[in-house]
């Protein structure tokens, strides 16, 4: 997923309009594909999908009420809470989800993603 980051000198430059590499139409970036594949296309169940979508609605008051712990997601649906990944790993298990029907995530800001073309990194 590609965010727009600006950089520390320019806080108020988006990434997207800054291009100190080239503006020129011939430049690699023309003719980058800028398609960017879906989570269907990578593979990633739409259940995973839908927990994530579910987990990042949810992260902002999970971060005041249960910040560093951990939460599990089954879609929508909001399996539980626990200290470790580990216990809720088991919990999910013991309920007789599938490794590939459940989430589970650290509750903490997220880390925007950058995504670099392999071309500009030399």
């Amino acid at each position: 997923m590609a965010t727009n980051i600006p950089h520390s000198d320019s806080s108020d430059i988006p990434l997207d309009t800054a291009n100190p590499i080239s503006s020129s139409p011939h430049s690699a970036e023309a003719s980058y594909d800028s398609h960017e594949p879906s989570d269907l296309e990578l593979g990633i169940p739409p259940i995973i999908s839908r927990s994530r979508a579910a987990f990042l609605r949810d992260l902002p008051r999970l971060i005041e009420e249960r910040p560093r712990d951990w939460v599990a997601y089954h879609g929508d649906e909001q399996l539980g809470f626990a200290k470790t990944r580990t216990e809720l790993f088991q919990e999910c298990l013991r309920r007789g989800l599938k490794r590939d029907e459940f989430l589970v995530c650290s509750i903490e800001p997220q880390v925007e993603t950058i995504t670099v073309r392999p071309e500009l990194l030399g």
